[in-house]
């Protein structure tokens, strides 16, 4: 039978870090506590062996070099694919504001032909100012819906209407009459276009 007194635990408490969030954090992790708990015995109780002492330590070196680095990578993981998703719907809301422009764009181009070589110019200028528009589309991974000599494919085009072709097979796309849009898998804006009857 052992002779050792069993005292009541002491009311002191090791001091967390002063920044409110890494106390948040810490007080949270059931290691960290444990952990916490066990030191305030060593010190309450100087009667503890070496054998705890190694115990401790161990299990805390364990603890900070192997388990912490797992948890930080997976939140690292978490926050970057998050963030990902967030860049994509980002990119989708802009590229939506910037198309009513580009269809006015294809509007104009379809309608005006220039006659002389002032409107030339301007209708130059015009089409650069288009293809950059695209070109930083590109650059966002903004791709353009293949649409004419495609089959028809519910999920990207949208069938205005349905036109005897000779030139395409029937369900095959033969015109584009708005363009469509998607970035990675998701859909911006179906293209509407005419199916091949």
């Amino acid at each position: 039978m052992s002779s050792r007194v069993i005292l009541p635990k002491p009311k002191q408490t090791l001091q967390l870090p002063k920044n409110k969030l890494k106390r948040e954090r810490l007080n949270g992790d059931p290691k960290w506590r444990l952990f916490k708990a066990r030191l305030v015995d060593l010190i309450a109780f100087p009667s503890f062996g070496p054998t705890e002492l190694r115990g401790l330590i161990f299990n805390f070196a364990v603890h900070c070099v192997i388990i912490l680095p797992i948890k930080y990578k997976n939140i690292q993981d978490r926050m970057s694919s998050q963030g990902g998703q967030q860049n994509t719907m980002a990119t989708t809301v802009v590229v939506r504001e910037m198309l009513e422009l580009l269809d006015n764009f294809d509007r104009a181009f379809g309608v005006i032909k220039p006659e002389t070589e002032e409107e030339e110019a301007i209708d130059a200028a015009y089409k650069e100012l288009y293809q950059s528009v695209l070109d930083k589309f590109a650059e966002l991974g903004v791709e353009q819906v293949e649409t004419v000599g495609t089959e028809f494919d519910y999920e990207v085009h949208q069938a205005v209407m349905q036109r005897p072709s000779e030139d395409y097979e029937e369900g095959m796309v033969c015109e584009e009459f708005q363009k469509g849009f998607k970035i990675e898998e998701t859909l911006i804006r179906a293209a509407m276009v005419v199916v091949a009857a």
